[in-house]
């Protein structure tokens, strides 16, 4: 999964799609960004709303957290400008 933009320019809503065995999954990331920790939230239709836990950045590397189903999630993406 990529998110298209720098990562000093991610605070705000961004949504994301990728391909899961039955279709495609849509989710919502409302990010809030201080340096390098980011903090916000996640929305699903499939899970509900997660909150984003050891959120980071580095460089264009985004690390995330949250518990989906009570189980620990976490997704690690690069970011690049579109």
């Amino acid at each position: 999964m990529a998110i298209g933009c720098m990562a000093a320019d991610i605070d705000g809503s961004w949504t994301a799609s990728a391909e899961g065995p039955n279709g495609q999954v849509t989710r919502e990331f409302h990010f809030k960004s201080e340096g390098s920790k980011l903090t916000g939230k996640t929305v699903s239709s499939f899970a509900g709303e997660s909150v984003i836990e050891n959120g980071k950045i580095d460089g264009n590397k985004l690390t995330i957290g949250f518990e989906k189903a009570g189980e620990k999630r976490v997704i690690a993406s690069f970011v690049e400008k579109a």
